[in-house]
């Protein structure tokens, strides 16, 4: 099983519209519920808006700038995660909402300081991170797609190159 360990979850709403540049020691997942968000890491810069994922790996710097017109809202997750993949996206997007639902249901456990809401938090922290990792898994291209549904439609056909 995973090395996770849960540090926090907080419901945040931007209040400045320049977060300083940061780097830490354990990661951070931001669940997009509100607002808009422009990120600048060392190798690129881009927007989030709610729906959005966006994930930093530990050390990885990165300054956030909220949109003065519609300030971030997020819920912000720090953990860490000792055997995590190496290379995993930064931004993806959660159109299904099975991410920000599943974070909403570890922060409704993070008053229980109890030995098995400690478990709770860690098997849902879990599950968070196993749906992350299959929305970064690879898409298939639809032009692959539709070539494999026609060669298996006329595979019975007969074969030749004219």
């Amino acid at each position: 099983m995973s090395a996770v360990f849960f540090i926090a979850l907080h419901d945040f709403r931007a209040t400045a519209s320049t977060l300083s540049r940061q780097c830490h020691d354990y990661d951070e997942m931001l669940i997009m519920t509100g607002g808009k968000v422009h990120v600048r890491t060392n190798k690129r810069s881009f927007s989030a808006n709610a729906g959005d994922i966006i994930f930093y790996q530990s050390g990885q710097e990165h300054e956030e700038r909220s949109d003065p017109s519609e300030p971030m809202e997020c819920l912000h997750l720090c953990f860490k995660w000792n055997d995590r993949p190496k290379l995993l996206q930064l931004k993806l997007r959660d159109s299904a909402g099975g991410m920000r639902a599943a974070a909403e249901k570890l922060a409704s456990t993070r008053d229980d300081s109890s030995m098995h809401g400690l478990r709770i938090r860690t098997y849902l922290l879990l599950g968070l991170l196993g749906e992350y990792l299959r929305l970064c898994g690879p898409r298939e291209d639809p032009l692959i797609i539709a070539a494999h549904r026609f060669i298996l439609k006329h595979a019975e056909e007969p074969f030749t190159l004219d």
